[in-house]
This record gives C-alpha cells, structure tokens and sequence, in this order.
C-alpha cells in the first residue's frame, strides 16, 4: 500500500536563490497549494548548486517529511545537478529514457528548431520515477516513490512549474492525502493588523479544524480562513458559518476573495448593472485607473480617466472651483467632491471616483503626510472618505487606490 502524505518540505537548489538574485516565490506557492490539500508544510530550504550539499539535504529532509519537493537544477547545463544529487540520496541509478527525448524533440520541433547536444542530459531519469510533464519548457519533472519518502522534482521557472503542478502532479497524489482543506480569503479595510486581531481573538471562535491568518497587504489586512477536515462539503459548510461571523462583525469593512477577485466583482457588477465608471486622479498618478483595467473586459463600462496633479487641470478638467482651490485647497472634501463629480460629467460615467492628498515626502498646504481625500459619485449620491495613512509614499498611493476600489464595492452592492 503506497504511504499517505501529511507532511511535505520544499528544497530550492541554485546560487541565484541562495543570494536573493532570485526571489523564491515558488516555495510560497508550492507550500500554500499542498496546505490547501490537506498536506502540512514542515521545511523551507534554499542550498547552493553543490551535489554534496544537495545529497545531504535531500536525505536530512527526508526524515522530516513524507514529501520533499526540490525546485531548479533540471536544465541541460553543467550546474544543473540536482536529478544526480537526488538519485545519489536515494540509492538509485539514471536511466535514458526515450519518452524524454521524444517529449523534448516535439518541444524543438513544434518552434522550428532541433534539440541540442546539452539537451540529451535532460533524458536521463531516474529508474523507477513517474514523469511529470512540462508542456512549457524542456527540463521535466519526475516523482519517485521509495518506502520512506516521496520526492518530486520540478524546473525553477514559475511559468513551468505551476502548469506541471496543477496540471500534472496534483492527480498523482491526491488519493494519498488523508484530508480535505477549504480556504476562504477575506480582505479588511480601514483597521490596523493589531486591532483587527483583537477583535477576532474576542469575538470569533475557532473550532480545532479551523485557522484564521492575518497578513499585511499595501492597502489592507487580508484574512485567510482555512478550514480542514475528511469532507470538502464539510469544510464548506464550517467556513460559511465562520463567514457569516466575520461579516456580522466587520459589516462593510470586510470584502470576500482576494485583490484580484475583488477587482473582477467590481467589473462584473458594474456590468450587470450598466453603470458606467471614470476617474480623477491626483496623488495616485493613474494607479487607481491602472488597476481598474486589470479587469478582462472592463472597456464596456470604463469610460477614462484624468490625473489632475495641478490645480490648473484640477480646474479645467474636472471644474474644481477656483475659490475652492484657493481656500480649501486641492488637499480636501470639497475638491475631492467636485474631482468626482466633475469626472463623471466629463466622460459621461454614471458613477465616479477621485483621490487628492498628501504622499509625501513633505507636508502640503500645511496638511501632513498621509492625508488623503477619496471622493465618489454614484448615480446621484456623493461621498468623500477622509483618510490619515502612515507608511512610504508608495504605501500611501497604494493603500488610497484599495480604499477608492473598497469604496467603489460597497456602494455596488448596495444600490
């Protein structure tokens, strides 16, 4: 009977990793794809490309997990040596293996050009392996079975290893994971990680199968709700009861999913509903828009948007008064109300939103750093959030531009 997988390590081979040439953003995949499936990550390592180095930590990690998945070293070059290091470590010899080569050649040929000679390395396998198909590149994967350990290789590039590990070796080990894991994202705007933690440890309780994560993203706080058991309807039905507990305790602060899926319900509620959308800009520069066109098929309802960043354009695009200007000034209410609704006059938007403020690194118009006006208009109504951000500039711009859109979503959902 093959051995069930609970826990697994992740092992990074390459110099350009070990040194942060190369940010290891596999590992956080590869550990948070199997947490989802059930399987508990016990071990990140990052080692140089030495076969000695990579023998002893295949074997060290072997004794700490029942999966040990390695990453880079698969390519045709000299320095590509952890196939040989892992077949060292495990006691097993290399085996040409035509399947390889023929899988490597429709790579080249399907392109117009022929394997070559250093490419011939990439067909030895190790005997008693399992390909793991790469229809992206020419290095391979393989999974080997032993009685002790599971081990699965895979090429560095991410545009490789995650189509070959969602495609390919998450059906070679699903029916060896004993549990179901169900995740459900949450992002929660305008209270700090500290507080909002404080609110969760109070009124929120958890029952042993369930965990709640909180992370610092630019603009917000994102919750992670994992919720592990043998059923996946089960965990579903303990995640929503968990939901329905967070939305009771954070209203409108809390929206469902992640950034991205944030950004798409926007798209597919301004398209429901035939609202159309515009925006002035002033301290986020275009981040706000550059955003809001990340949505596929956003062109049918975004009409444009300004970035006003003088208060000559303030006036002449979106007609901010010139006595608001000059006695209010570009940094407040007011003018983040008329950039709104001048915006949505202008491009002929039924709903608008505007940012004006202070990214630093500098006061202005004697206002400190981190103030920050977001204005909308939306079908008639008008609102403007006045915001107090700490952090960099950058984080300022951003933490506006996910405001504006958490803005943008509450008013969606209810109209």
């Amino acid at each position: 009977m093959t051995a069930p997988i609970r826990t697994s390590a992740v092992l990074a081979v390459g110099n350009e990793v070990l040194c942060g040439d190369v940010i290891n953003t596999n590992a956080a995949y590869i550990a948070s794809r199997l947490e989802r499936l059930g399987v508990r990550c016990v071990c990140h390592s990052v080692i140089p490309d030495e076969a000695d180095t990579v023998v002893s930590e295949v074997k060290r990690l072997s004794e700490a997990a029942d999966l040990v998945v390695t990453i880079g070293g698969l390519g045709p070059t000299q320095d590509d040596i952890t196939k040989n290091s892992v077949a060292e470590a495990l006691g097993r010899e290399l085996r040409y293996d035509p399947a390889t080569h023929d899988a490597i050649e429709r790579f080249f040929s399907s392109r117009g050009q022929s394997v070559s000679i250093n490419n011939e390395r990439q067909c030895w396998q190790i005997e008693g392996s399992v390909l793991i198909e790469n229809d992206n590149g020419t290095a391979p994967g393989s999974l080997i079975q032993t009685p002790d350990v599971t081990v699965a290789m895979f090429p560095g590039p991410p545009d490789e290893l995650i189509p070959m590990f969602e495609d390919h070796f998450i059906p070679l080990i699903t029916s060896r994971v004993e549990k179901t894991t169900f995740e459900k994202v949450f992002i929660v705007y305008g209270l700090p990680e500290s507080a909002l933690e404080a609110e969760i440890r109070d009124k929120i309780i958890l029952s042993e199968a369930e965990s709640l994560n909180t992370y610092i993203d630019d603009g917000a706080v994102r919750l992670v709700l994992t919720v592990t058991g043998p059923d996946l309807k089960e965990c579903e039905t303990r995640a929503e009861d968990t939901s329905c507990r967070l939305r009771e305790l954070f209203g409108d602060a809390l929206a469902e999913g992640s950034e991205d899926q944030l950004l798409e319900r926007i798209g597919r509620l301004l398209k429901e509903r035939g609202i159309t959308l515009a925006t002035a800009e002033s301290l986020t520069g275009g981040l706000l828009a550059g955003e809001i066109t990340k949505i596929p098929g956003i062109s049918s309802v975004f009409r444009g948007g300004a970035v006003t960043y003088v208060n000559e354009i303030k006036h002449l695009v979106t007609g901010v008064t010139e006595q608001t200007l000059e006695k209010e000034g570009a940094v407040s209410a007011s003018c983040a109300l008329q950039m709104a609704c001048g915006a949505a006059k202008v491009f002929g938007a039924g709903a608008a939103l505007s940012t004006t403020g202070v990214a630093g690194p500098s006061m202005s118009e004697g206002k400190k750093v981190g103030t920050v006006y977001i204005g909308i208009f939306f079908e008639g109504k008008t609102e403007v959030l006045e915001n107090n951000y700490i952090g960099t500039r950058e984080k300022i711009r951003r933490k506006t531009v996910m405001d504006a859109l958490n803005l943008l979503r509450r008013y969606l959902e209810n109209s």
